[in-house]
């Protein structure tokens, strides 16, 4: 028996039970995208926290995570000044990150630590179609009101 045998034996089960949870989440919400999209996300999230990696103490930050922990002791709350984007640049340079690579780095430590209430939520499907028949109501009204205008002044 291989050395890493029993934790392949476990991650496979636990591959199997995000499998049944994935299934069961599509089964329940299928007719409701919305939801089944925050799920699913949510789904994947506990799942992938609960079975990262640990990274060893004693293994170096490469330059990418030296660089990110950078940025983060840098971001005044979620925003990140001009001024130290601009050092923060020059630092990657130094340490052989590319411009395009330094900003994609910037762009996910700034996401991870935006707060909730600041990411751009999906809206429901509810709230659009309830408004997907306002012009519809709006046009009825008036063609009712026009009727009715017509009707009094022939009758009254």
């Amino acid at each position: 028996m291989p050395p890493g045998g029993a934790t392949d034996q476990s991650d496979s089960d636990r591959d199997v039970a995000y499998c049944r949870a994935a299934r069961r989440v599509r089964a329940t919400h299928a007719r409701r995208p919305a939801r089944l999209y925050r799920e699913l996300q949510y789904l994947g999230t506990r799942y992938t926290a609960a079975h990262r990696a640990p990274l060893l103490p004693s293994t170096p930050p490469s330059r990418a995570q030296a660089f990110a922990h950078e940025v983060a002791a840098r971001l005044d709350g979620p925003v990140l000044r001009q001024s130290q984007r601009r050092s923060l640049l020059a630092g990657a340079r130094k340490l052989g990150i590319g411009r395009f690579e330094a900003n994609l780095l910037i762009a996910a430590v700034q996401h991870e630590k935006a707060p909730e209430a600041c990411r751009v939520k999906a809206e429901p499907a509810a709230a659009r179609s309830a408004w997907r028949f306002a012009p519809v109501a709006v046009a009825l009204t008036v063609q009712g009101l026009i009727a009715w205008g017509a009707w009094h002044v022939y009758v009254g």
